[in-house]
C-alpha cells in the first residue's frame, strides 16, 4: 500500500518538478560542457569526445538502471539518483584538466541514467488510470527544463564563469534529493531478474511500438543537431547566422510540443496510442520533406512547427505504452526506451552527415522521412495488441 503524508494528488506535481530538476543537468552542460573541456586544455576533437560521452555510457547503462529501479524500489533510486548528480555535477567545477573531465562526465551519466526510469515508474505506479495526462505534465516540464537551462547556464557562464555553473547544479540536485524523500515507495515486492524478464517477454508485442517510435523521433533529433547547420551553410552560404536558425528552430520545436503535451496526453487516455501515433508519424516525416525541398525561412518554420506537433504525440505515447507493463517491470521498459532514443540521436547524427557528404543535401532528409514511413507500419502493426492496463491500486 502506499503510504505517505503527502495526498495522492500531490504526487504528480512532485513528480514534474523532480522530472523538471531531473533533466537540469543535461539542459545546463549542453551549451557549455564542450567549451569547458577546451578551457582545459582539449583540443576540438577530445571536446566534442568529452561531450559525447555522457550519451556513449548511458546507451550501456541505462538498461541496467532501469532493472536497477525494479529491484531497488523507485523511491531509493531517485535517492540514489539525485545523491550520485548532486556529488559528480560538482565535481565538474573540482578537475582541472581534460582527463579529469572524461572520468567524471563518464561517472555522471551512470547516475544519471537512473533518475528517468526511477520518475516515470514511480508515475506509472500512482497514475496508471490517466497516463496520458500524468506523462504530458511531465513532458511539460522536461521542456521547460531544457528552455530555461540551456539560457540560465549561458547566462551564468557568462557572468560568474565555467565553474559556478556547476556548483549552481549541484545545488539544484540537492533540492531533488531532498524531495526523493517525500515520495512514499511504490513498488509493493522488489523484483528479481527472472521475473523481470518474463513480464517483458509477455509484452514485447506491443512494447515494440513504444521503443521504435521514440528512436525513430530522437533519429531526427539526431538529422537536426548533427546537420542542418551545415545543410543551411552549403546550400545557402550562411555561417554565423546558421547557427542562430538551427537554435531557434530547436527552440521552437521544443515551445510548440510544450503547448501541445495535454493534448495529446488527452488523446492517448481517451482513445489510446494509435491517433497519436499517427499524427506524430506524419507530422514527423514532413518536417523533414520540407527541409529536403525548400530552406526559405518560411519553410523551416513549417518545418519546425511540424517537429513541435510530432515531439508533444510521441514522447507521450511513447511513454505511455512503455510505463503499461506491470509494476514489476514498468523501471526495465522505461530504462529500455532511455536507451534508445539516446541511441537514435547517436545514430542520426553520424549517419545523416555521411550521407550529407557522399551523397548532398537533399538525402539525409528524405532517408529520414523514409524512416517515419517505416517506423509508422512497425508502430500501427506493434499497437494491434496493445491493450491499456487497468485501475491499479496502490
Amino acid at each position: 500500500m502506499l503510504k505517505s503524508g503527502l495526498g495522492k494528488r500531490s504526487f504528480l506535481p512532485l513528480a514534474t518538478l523532480m522530472g523538471f530538476i531531473g533533466i537540469a543537468d543535461t539542459a545546463f552542460m549542453l551549451p557549455v560542457i564542450s567549451a569547458y573541456a577546451k578551457f582545459l586544455g582539449a583540443d576540438e576533437a577530445l571536446a566534442g569526445l568529452i561531450a559525447g560521452l555522457y550519451s556513449v555510457v548511458a546507451i550501456l547503462a541505462s538498461f541496467v538502471m532501469g532493472i536497477s529501479v525494479d529491484i531497488l524500489g523507485r523511491r531509493r533510486a531517485l535517492l540514489l539518483a539525485f545523491l550520485s548528480d548532486s556529488i559528480m555535477v560538482y565535481a565538474y567545477s573540482l578537475v582541472t584538466n581534460p582527463a579529469q573531465l572524461f572520468i567524471v562526465r563518464a561517472l555522471h551519466a551512470i547516475g544519471g541514467s537512473l533518475t528517468f526510469p526511477a520518475i516515470i515508474a514511480f508515475v506509472g505506479d500512482v497514475k496508471a488510470d490517466s497516463l496520458g495526462r500524468s506523462f504530458a505534465l511531465y513532458w511539460m516540464g522536461v521542456g521547460s527544463s531544457i528552455a530555461i537551462g540551456s539560457i540560465i547556464s549561458g547566462l551564468i557562464t557568462s557572468i560568474l564563469g565555467f565553474k559556478a555553473v556547476f556548483q549552481v547544479l549541484s545545488i539544484i540536485m540537492m533540492i531533488g534529493l531532498f524531495l526523493s524523500f517525500l515520495i512514499p515507495e511504490t513498488l509493493e515486492k522488489s523484483s528479481k531478474p527472472k521475473r523481470i524478464f518474463i513480464e517483458i517477454k509477455k509484452s514485447i508485442g506491443w512494447l515494440l511500438s513504444s521503443y521504435v517510435s521514440i528512436y525513430a523521433l530522437y533519429y531526427v533529433f539526431g538529422v537536426i543537431t548533427g546537420i542542418l547547420s551545415l545543410t543551411l551553410m552549403n546550400v545557402l552560404g550562411i555561417r554565423e547566422e546558421a547557427v542562430r536558425i538551427t537554435g531557434f528552430y530547436i527552440g521552437l520545436s521544443t515551445t510548440i510540443s510544450i503547448a501541445l503535451f495535454y493534448l495529446f496526453g488527452t488523446i492517448t487516455d481517451k482513445k489510446g496510442p494509435r491517433i497519436p501515433a499517427i499524427v506524430g508519424f506524419i507530422s514527423l516525416m514532413l518536417s523533414q520533406i520540407i527541409l529536403a525541398f525548400n530552406l526559405a525561412w518560411n519553410f523551416i518554420l513549417l518545418s519546425s512547427i511540424a517537429l513541435g506537433i510530432a515531439m508533444s504525440a510521441i514522447l507521450t505515447l511513447s511513454t505511455v505504452v512503455a510505463s503499461s507493463t506491470s509494476q514489476s517491470s514498468r523501471g526495465t521498459s522505461i530504462g529500455f526506451q532511455q536507451t534508445m532514443n539516446i541511441l537514435g540521436v547517436a545514430t542520426g547524427a553520424p549517419i545523416s552527415g555521411l550521407i550529407l557528404k557522399t551523397v548532398g543535401p537533399q538525402a539525409p532528409y528524405l532517408i529520414g522521412a523514409f524512416v517515419q514511413i517505416l517506423a509508422l507500419i512497425i508502430i500501427l502493426l506493434s499497437l494491434r495488441n496493445y491493450v491499456k492496463l487497468p485501475k491499479q491500486t496502490i
